[in-house]
């Protein structure tokens, strides 16, 4: 990676089910290989990872009819 393109930092957010706390047990196997191996290469380049969890909410329903996501 260029050295003049590279963020010190990387933050990978991860949407979780409600009441759902993130470790190791709340992914998916592939993802869990693929988030170490993404990683292990940033801190080899000296990029900071960290990984934080978004606590999502259920969709609300306005009185349209339309269904609203938020995370």
């Amino acid at each position: 990676m260029p050295e003049d393109f590279r963020p010190s930092k990387v933050v990978f957010a991860i949407l979780l089910k409600d009441g759902t706390d993130l470790t190791a047990d709340t992914l998916f196997p592939f993802s869990q290989v693929t988030l170490v191996q993404t990683a292990r290469t940033l801190e080899a380049w000296g990029v900071e990872v960290e990984v934080v969890g978004i606590a999502s909410t259920p969709p609300t329903v306005t009185s349209t009819g339309i269904r609203r996501l938020v995370a």
